[in-house]
């Protein structure tokens, strides 16, 4: 047996150096419009953010939640056991690459029912098979593995990146709710006091009813709204929750107003950069190579497969006979898949559109994470400068809300004007709260954008 399985590890060695046949394909990267600079302004972005890109906002609550979440969101649980399951997809495909070994002990018995003789016999077996790779099928499942495997790392790093955005924007709406709730009470008193001030003159006979009925209508209005925040901000805790992977409990860290902090720059390099930064880009690319070598595994099926067989038995009544006496065989078998010719020429077009359509997909992603970028550079290059018009126009709504407020008082005119003058300072107060929530919005999105790494 020894003799007959030492010929059969040379004949594996001799013939494995015969895979240098392989039949797999070069890949090129497809030919992509990508402009050599941003189209829209991307100058004072220079620092890049290291490490923990959010951390550069400067808020310990929201560094906790984004924390918390990347550990008990169940799509990033979900996103790791994938890329378990592709890895170990991967190891087995690299088990085609060696030899199969197989041991069996069989054993049975007779007994002679005239004389009561008994015997009985032990036999062990092992079997070795080996597909040689002439042509790098294997070799092409193998690369196919290995790229679905790379692939579902980036799809990890891609689910991840999308957590940590969704994570702020749900932050910074709780943020901007509760800013708006505190901004709504605050107007909600005013317009009571107002309402007072109107019953008073009326009953004095300074105004009339209309002018009581306009302010307890405004009063009524503001009231409702306020019910429609609070209700928008129990709806953003549950999304929050969500994230977190639970349905109910407290939000230890949910903020209860928006506060400007400072506002983290980053590099927005070139767009070319995008190909190596955004993790879903990547795995668009990786599963193009996969596709590839598809049609290698599919084109290289059409050729012969050998197969190499070796073997060693035995039956005896004695162990010590077992192995003293071993049976060892080689054999190899040869098959010839290109006489299911039609079948092969149909499944290696049907690869060839497979490609393409993975190839037009790799474009898609790669031109939408362009244009998400180019959205945001044009948002941030006007943001700032809406966000000082808004500030001027609360200034100037304030300062008309106290003349009309005063004109009143003095019996000038009636309370419409003032309650107009009221509403165009919420609205004011709104729209630049609005636009602060942007600002902040607007910079995590370019850093998404661009495929912001974590890691330092």
């Amino acid at each position: 047996m020894m003799h007959n399985l030492s010929r059969l590890g040379l004949s594996l060695m001799l013939t494995a150096s015969l895979g240098a046949c392989s039949q797999q394909s070069t890949y090129h990267r497809p030919d992509l419009d990508v402009a050599p600079a941003w189209q829209q302004e991307s100058r004072g972005l220079t620092v890049q953010q290291a490490g923990p890109w959010w951390q550069g906002f400067q808020d310990p609550a929201l560094d906790r939640l984004v924390e918390a979440v990347l550990a008990a969101n169940p799509d990033m649980r979900v996103a790791g056991l994938k890329l378990k399951n592709a890895l170990l997809g991967a190891d087995l495909a690299d088990t085609n690459l060696t030899p199969s070994v197989s041991a069996n002990l069989g054993a049975s018995g007779t007994k002679n029912m005239k004389d009561g003789s008994a015997s009985s016999n032990l036999g062990p077996s092992l079997n070795l098979s080996y597909e040689v790779d002439l042509w790098g099928r294997l070799a092409a499942a193998r690369d196919q593995a290995s790229w679905e495997a790379q692939a579902s790392e980036q799809d990890l790093a891609a689910t991840r990146l999308l957590l940590i955005g969704k994570t702020l924007e749900q932050y910074w709406q709780l943020a901007y709710l509760g800013s708006a709730i505190t901004l709504g009470t605050q107007q909600l008193a005013n317009l009571e006091r107002i309402e007072r001030l109107t019953r008073a003159k009326y009953e004095a006979g300074a105004v009339t009813r209309l002018d009581l009925v306009q302010a307890s209508q405004q009063k009524a209005g503001k009231q409702a709204e306020l019910a429609t925040l609070t209700q928008q901000r129990a709806q953003a805790g549950n999304a929050l929750r969500l994230l977190l992977g639970r349905s109910s409990g407290p939000l230890a860290d949910a903020p209860d107003a928006l506060i400007m902090g400072p506002i983290p720059s980053l590099a927005a390099g070139i767009p070319a950069d995008v190909l190596a930064r955004r993790p879903d880009v990547r795995a668009a690319e990786l599963r193009l190579r996969k596709t590839l070598a598809r049609g290698d595994e599919i084109r290289t099926g059409f050729y012969p497969t050998l197969s190499l067989t070796g073997g060693a038995s035995t039956t005896s009544d004695t162990l010590t006979q077992v192995l003293q006496n071993p049976v060892g065989t080689l054999g190899a078998t040869l098959a010839l898949p290109f006489l299911e010719y039609n079948k092969t020429r149909l499944s290696i077009a049907s690869a060839d559109i497979d490609y393409q359509i993975a190839e037009t997909e790799f474009r898609k992603q790669l031109y939408t994470a362009l244009l998400e970028v180019e959205d945001g550079l044009a948002a941030r290059q006007q943001g700032d400068q809406r966000l000082r018009y808004l500030e001027q126009q609360r200034a100037y709504a304030r300062e008309a809300e106290r003349l009309a407020g005063a004109r009143f008082l003095a019996g000038a005119t009636g309370v419409q004007p003032w309650l107009d003058e009221q509403n165009r300072l919420w609205d004011a107060e709104l729209a630049l709260l609005a636009q602060q929530q942007a600002q902040l919005n607007n910079m995590a999105g370019i850093y998404r954008a661009l495929g912001g790494s974590d890691r330092t």
